[in-house]
């Protein structure tokens, strides 16, 4: 058994936050698309999908939006190749989260619910219910994953800055997002 979709920050290294100069994104895309092309073409060949995913300025400085994630699907030009999504990093980069999910569209492969803090979906300010509409808008039938960290495992709570609880317990973050979720985007899938 195998994923049938394939989702990491493929276009760089978590933590890759560099000022870049004027003509430094233009050349780094220049390099990564060949790259991409072949981990594309592998990936159809296996009927695997890859999605990556645009990471926040303070996570990566390279592909930070939903835009500029369409427009390296479309230098790679291949349909195994899809953006992963993610409402945490939407929520800093994006000035309208659901027009954003719009403009990705079909080329959306997954998509990460989390509230702007990283916790339970529904208890924060993420527009939900404009997401949901989007996300039926495009016409979007895969996956809707809950993505939370715990301040239990030192590594990851380290590594995504998570210095609190963001819920009571890892059950209750799993059971409540869930409960939120089916309630608020049951009709889009």
């Amino acid at each position: 058994m195998y994923a049938s979709v394939v989702c990491v920050p493929f276009h760089s290294a978590v933590g890759f936050t560099e000022l870049l100069s004027e003509g430094d994104p233009q050349h780094l895309l220049e390099r990564l698309v060949p790259r991409l092309r072949s981990l594309a073409t592998m990936a159809n060949d296996l009927g695997v999908l890859l999605a990556f995913e645009p990471l926040n300025r303070f996570e990566n400085c390279l592909i930070n939006t939903a835009a500029q994630a369409l427009e390296l699907v479309k230098m790679v030009d291949n349909d195994a190749l899809g953006i992963h999504l993610d409402t945490f990093h939407m929520n800093i980069e994006e000035k309208d989260i659901a027009g954003a999910i719009r403009t990705a569209g079909p080329a959306v492969y997954h998509i990460h619910t989390c509230e702007n803090d990283r916790g339970i979906p529904g208890t924060g300010h993420i527009p939900w219910k404009d997401i949901a509409n989007a996300v039926q808008d495009i016409g979007y039938q895969r996956d809707l994953v809950i993505e939370s960290f715990t301040d239990q495992v030192r590594s990851i709570a380290r590594s995504v800055s998570v210095w609190r609880k963001l819920a009571l317990s890892s059950e209750n973050l799993a059971e409540d997002g869930l409960h939120f979720l089916k309630n608020n985007f049951i009709s889009t899938h």
